[in-house]
């Protein structure tokens, strides 16, 4: 199974997923450098903010290179941020263009973080909902703010990695 992280939310959770399950291909998907050097993989692809055209004819040939061999994508999101967003829609595209089957788990943006993200999260969401994919999975933030079970914010977010390789697990036996 591919499991794709996308952006700085989606490269956390892909992580916590990598602590508890080795057996998996993990490629992890950010603008930030930084953030990917500091990741223990080598399956990682830079994407650059600064060119319009997000998915260039390298990033594809580096992306097409990583799965080859793969015919199901799992791909992870937190959505809100400008460059997760859009990177998320034109990564489905390209995968489409492959012929992969698209499984993919987004999260909405907690509500302390913005009305501006959150409609840049939804946004995308309408998109993707336009694209013909296997499955959408949408988990709201806000939803595990309701459960009392946690100490911490980094608590919160363990619980939607576990959530969220949860569903993945689910999908990928059907």
């Amino acid at each position: 199974m591919c499991l794709v992280g996308v952006g700085g939310g989606g490269c956390n959770v892909l992580n916590d997923i990598k602590s508890f399950s080795k057996n998996h291909k993990f490629i992890f998907i950010n603008n930030d450098m930084k953030v990917l050097e500091q990741i223990e993989s080598s399956k990682k692809i830079y994407i650059p903010t600064y060119d319009n055209n997000m998915i260039d004819v390298k990033i594809k040939k580096a992306f097409c290179d990583l799965l080859k061999n793969e015919k199901s994508i799992h791909l992870i999101a937190t959505l809100g941020g400008n460059f997760t967003s859009n990177a998320v829609i034109e990564i489905v595209k390209m995968l489409k263009e492959l012929d992969k089957d698209v499984h993919i788990y987004v999260t909405l943006p907690f509500v302390f973080e913005g009305i501006r993200k959150m409609d840049t999260a939804k946004n995308s969401i309408e998109y993707l909902k336009k694209i013909e994919i296997n499955s959408l999975n949408i988990f709201d933030n806000n939803d595990f703010l309701k459960i009392r079970d946690y100490e911490s914010i980094e608590d919160i977010f363990k619980m939607i990695s576990n959530k969220i390789y949860e569903k993945i697990k689910e999908e990928s036996i059907c």
